[in-house]
């Protein structure tokens, strides 16, 4: 029969390593939500174009009225396996690797007739998806 202080001090150290993994997942994940913003952000004011440079051509491209244009880029990335804190409970869960898609949008307006990507001005932007 084992000791109990020897089981309490084993099931504490089990739960200390579990929340650090929580923690670590949890910081990595607000880390890159905040890098995305910062990105997404850079653009705004600049050229539709700027993001052509940096990203090729937009995927999508709708029309929203008052000389304004939703230009999107659907990004895919490579994901590693890593940790991650599985949704609704304090539990690391291990992600396996795979592909995810970012969809990248952003709002612009022209004055121009026929405008090219330069003359378009980008107003706002967001981001959607798990890890962009």
């Amino acid at each position: 029969m084992r000791n109990p202080i020897d089981t309490i001090l084993r099931l504490t150290i089990c739960v200390f390593l579990t929340s650090c993994a929580v923690k670590e997942a949890i910081d990595h994940h607000k880390e890159q939500q905040s890098r995305m913003t910062r990105s997404v952000n850079a653009y705004i004011g600049r050229s539709v174009a700027d993001v052509a440079v940096d990203r090729g051509p937009p995927t999508n491209v709708v029309d929203v009225g008052s000389s304004k244009r939703d230009f999107q880029w659907e990004i895919m990335t490579e994901r590693p396996e890593r940790p991650m804190p599985a949704p609704g409970s304090g539990i690391a869960a291990t992600v396996p690797p795979g592909q995810e898609t970012c969809l990248v949008s952003f709002v612009a307006s022209s004055t121009k007739d026929s405008p090219s990507l330069t003359d378009w001005i980008i107003e706002s932007g967001q981001w959607k998806g798990v890890n962009c």
